[in-house]
């Protein structure tokens, strides 16, 4: 009689046994499945936190290009309002892809207005020396080169009298939205990549 409680017993303990293993077996399927999501959920945060940054430079008189200057990431449905002076354009581009830019042609008057400062400074620079750099010439030529550089150099500076402003929206791959807006007083002759 022991003996049949004994098995009777060990009956039960397998058969409580089985549900605990099944129990454990589908902790661990829904343990593996909550990485995977927090995996999935990790890579969309890298995506939307999305490296797009832009920086403009002059194309040629009038035409200035805004550039993605991410290695990776594609700007989706950008809108794009840039206003130089009184000139304002307003585009929208599906796609720029990394390294690619937005076009904004300003027109005729930004490129008479180039013409002008061109102009402007061309008169600056081809004077002819006065006087009194004749007579610091003639006392230290090295010194009136330096004089006359510093004449050029603030008509350069003169040029920088535009007000440039922008702004783009634009989407991630997730469709996170995103936003960089700037502002600058700048010349339309000189420009480095800005």
């Amino acid at each position: 009689m022991d003996r049949t409680i004994a098995l009777a017993a060990l009956v039960i303990g397998i058969i409580a046994i089985i549900p605990a293993f099944i129990a454990l077996g589908i902790a661990i399927k829904a343990n593996k499945k909550a990485e995977e999501a927090n995996s999935s959920a990790s890579t969309q945060v890298d995506l939307a936190r999305h490296d797009v940054s832009w920086t403009w430079q002059w194309v040629k008189p009038g035409v200035m290009g805004f550039v993605n200057e991410s290695r990776v990431h594609t700007a989706l449905n950008a809108n794009l309002d840039v206003r130089l002076d009184d000139a304002r354009v307003i585009l929208k581009v599906t796609s720029v892809a990394p390294g690619k830019s937005i076009s904004v042609d300003f027109g005729d008057d930004v490129r008479r207005i180039y013409e002008q400062d061109k102009g402007d400074l061309a008169q600056v620079e081809d004077r002819p020396l006065s006087t009194e750099f004749d007579r610091i010439f003639a006392a230290d030529p090295a010194g009136a080169a330096r004089a006359h550089a510093r004449e050029v150099e603030r008509a350069h500076v003169e040029t920088i009298r535009h007000r440039l402003q922008w702004r783009i929206d634009w989407q991630t791959s997730l469709g996170t939205p995103k936003r960089e807006k700037g502002s600058a007083l700048i010349s339309l002759i000189n420009n480095p990549r800005t």
